[in-house]
């Protein structure tokens, strides 16, 4: 039998949504699965429709091991049941200090259960408390669901240190990310380093997605009422690495190390905040790899010194396919070809209003730079963007890129001359992670920005979904489908397709056997921004 614990010291960051889905997906292999509610708020219970509650309470079934027993209930799944959630849970803590193994009492309760199941799965309340020190020396292994934010990941090096410390602790301590969004630039920046540099995280992260939520609606796991779906894929291929790393190193302690996690953190907060000062991290939203940027101009020869050199900053770099598409019909012909985008065409469009800004001589346009402020839905966001760089297929676009997000004030006094947009970006990057925007200064010297003019972008977000390839695994990336107005009344349709460690190579035939299925030209679509230009000169004109 293999006691399996999905646990985190933080609510809301998705052990619910996996205890119950793991639990789904180990029945469904075949195995004899018990999950237990130990949450007193009952709702993986309630998702698999099983009435909380347990005869005489908490107390009844650590005093009585044949309790456990008679308060089992069976699922509508073969193979699969549950030990209700009881509100007397609460008060396990005090009942269990009461006992003479204060410890080890969790792990006297299961025995008995040793040949009925294959497999418990525990669904664990937050915090961290003596129930908390029941579950370490109980389970085989502890899966983390973990954000990928740096207040989530100073809770899991926490809770790594207080386990390295422990007497009894599981085999396994297995974190993964849950809830990831990739549009966010710090979800993205979190989920590539610890894969990159490994952190000790499994491999395969479960996306945010509404259809989760949809579980206690329907009270059922999303493996069961919609099991093709981009979450659906992701915990089945999560569930998949769990059994192998167990399998693979069954009486192997594997404790990913607080050393590694913390060396992450400072990887994400700026110089000055890793000496504790007080720097709000969370307004530079940086993303991508770490990366040199190209200069407009070459560099002048520094001085000869016998200074240390400074290492690079981090900044971000835009990877994705740009196509052309002909109107909002391709869209629909996309999302026959992928049934996972569903019926693009209802998904309510993000209304983006795109400012950009150049100097008199138009510098940036004529060194293929970008600045622009974007305003979308009431949020505000600053954008530099170097020049293109020449990849091996023409639909790709790699350039380096550094954003912030603004209010309204702020967005306001730029869009009104008050504020340089690249000034803007280097204070709220507080010196740090700005060497574009410092390069792009530099070079422009005294030369005003000025507000030149702006177009409309509806945009549609899908993903993101798992699309299949010929050969290595299932590619995970984000569909942003756009219909844009320019000023002399032209408007365009593309698809981008955001990417991320996968081989560029791979994901272009993979992307482009998708086209060809959905009947579209295999087409590259010139940046929004020299469409404006161009736009802009023939309206002038």
């Amino acid at each position: 039998m293999r006691v399996i614990a999905v646990y985190n010291i933080k609510g809301g960051v998705g052990k619910t949504a996996g205890a119950v889905n793991f639990a789904w997906l180990s029945a469904k292999q075949g195995a004899r699965t018990l999950l237990w509610d130990l949450d007193p708020q009952g709702a993986a219970s309630f998702t698999y429709r099983v009435k909380s509650g347990v005869s005489g309470g908490g107390e009844n079934i650590v005093k009585d091991n044949h309790a456990v027993l008679l308060s089992i209930k069976g699922t509508d799944f073969d193979g699969l049941d549950v030990l209700p959630a009881d509100f007397s849970y609460r008060n396990l803590d005090i009942v269990l200090d009461q006992g003479k193994k204060r410890i080890s009492q969790l792990d006297l309760m299961l025995r008995p259960l040793e040949n009925e199941y294959d497999t418990i799965i525990l669904d664990c309340a937050p915090g961290i408390s003596l129930v908390s020190e029941n579950i370490f020396a109980a389970a085989d292994a502890l899966l983390v669901p973990t954000i990928p934010t740096v207040l989530s990941l100073r809770t899991l090096g926490r809770l790594l240190r207080h386990l390295e410390q422990s007497k009894r602790r599981p085999t396994h301590v297995l974190p993964y990310f849950g809830l990831v969004d990739r549009r966010k630039g710090l979800h993205k920046k979190v989920c590539d380093r610890a894969l990159q540099k490994g952190r000790g995280f499994l491999e395969c992260s479960i996306p945010y997605a509404s259809l989760v939520e949809q579980m206690g609606v329907r009270r059922k796991p999303l493996m069961d009422f919609s099991p093709r779906s981009p979450a659906a894929k992701a915990y089945a291929a999560l569930w998949k690495e769990i059994c192998t790393r167990l399998d693979q190193a069954d009486g192997v302690s594997e404790i990913p190390s607080r050393r590694r996690v913390r060396t992450m953190i400072n990887d994400l907060l700026p110089e000055e905040a890793t000496r504790d000062s007080a720097s709000a991290v969370a307004d530079s939203d940086i993303s991508g790899l770490d990366i040199a940027p190209e200069s407009l101009d070459p560099p002048p020869t520094p001085p000869k010194t016998s200074a240390p050199p400074q290492a690079k900053p981090t900044i971000a770099r835009e990877l994705e396919f740009k196509m052309r598409v002909t109107d909002m019909n391709d869209f629909t012909a996309l999302a026959r070809a992928l049934p996972e985008l569903g019926d693009v065409v209802k998904i309510k469009p993000a209304n983006q209003v795109n400012h950009f800004f150049d100097t008199n001589d138009w510098a940036l346009q004529r060194h293929g730079c970008v600045v622009r402020l974007r305003e979308e839905d009431g949020s505000y966001t600053i954008t530099a963007k170097g020049p293109p760089r020449q990849t091996i297929d023409r639909t790709l676009s790699n350039r380096v890129e550094e954003e912030v997000a603004v209010d309204a004030a702020r967005a306001r006094q730029i869009l009104t001359g008050k504020l340089s947009p690249l000034g803007a970006l280097k204070m709220r990057h507080s010196g740090q992670h700005a060497t574009l925007t410092s390069e792009l200064i530099r070079t422009l010297g005294h030369r005003e920005l000025l507000h030149v003019g702006s177009f409309q972008n509806e945009r549609r977000r899908v993903g993101p979904v798992v699309v299949p390839t010929e050969s290595g695994p299932p590619l995970h990336v984000l569909f942003e489908m756009d219909r844009t107005q320019f000023p002399d009344g032209r408007i365009d349709h593309e698809v981008e397709i955001e990417i991320h460690h996968e081989d560029p190579s791979r994901c272009r035939d993979a992307l482009k056997a998708l086209f060809t299925e959905a009947g579209i030209p295999w087409r590259s679509a010139p940046s929004k921004s020299a469409r404006f230009f161009g736009s802009l000169a023939r309206t002038t004109v």
